[in-house]
């Protein structure tokens, strides 16, 4: 189990890095994701397209590979790419619209946190200093 939160500049929603987190600290598994997270923002924050990053890193095959037809990862890259080809347009039409409606309607409190939801998959948001997410679950 992996986890990839992805963070998008608030004031012009351009995306500027990404966190992978899979094992515990200590282990190779940890320690090559880290590096995939280091190398993703710094092409992130260097202009180059998410887009482009899911290009390059996507179906990339190893030699352990989990899952099955759709649903099947060929490598860790393949998994990164996969997971940011799900989550990067969803993260950029919430924070664009997000982003719109503060500028059409003026102050808005709500705040993506950048994590998503383990029940639902949707963007949690920051209200009350707390994680929560329209489901109804909350991370306090």
């Amino acid at each position: 189990k992996g986890f990839l939160t992805y963070n998008v500049n608030e004031k012009d929603c351009s995306p500027y890095e990404a966190f992978i987190s899979i094992g515990n600290v200590g282990e190779d598994i940890s320690a090559i994701t880290n590096g995939y997270s280091k190398l993703i923002s710094l092409a992130l924050r260097a202009g180059i397209s998410p887009n482009y990053i899911i290009e390059q890193l996507k179906g990339i095959a190893g030699e352990t590979q989990s899952g099955v037809g759709e649903n099947r990862l060929r490598s860790l890259p393949d998994a990164i790419a996969v997971a940011l080809e799900k989550l990067v347009p969803r993260v950029h039409n919430l924070v664009g619209d997000e982003h719109n409606n503060m500028s059409n309607n003026g102050k808005n409190d709500r705040k993506f946190s950048g994590n998503l939801c383990p029940d639902c998959g949707k963007p949690l948001t920051m209200l009350e200093s707390c994680e929560k997410c329209s489901c109804g679950y909350s991370k306090c």
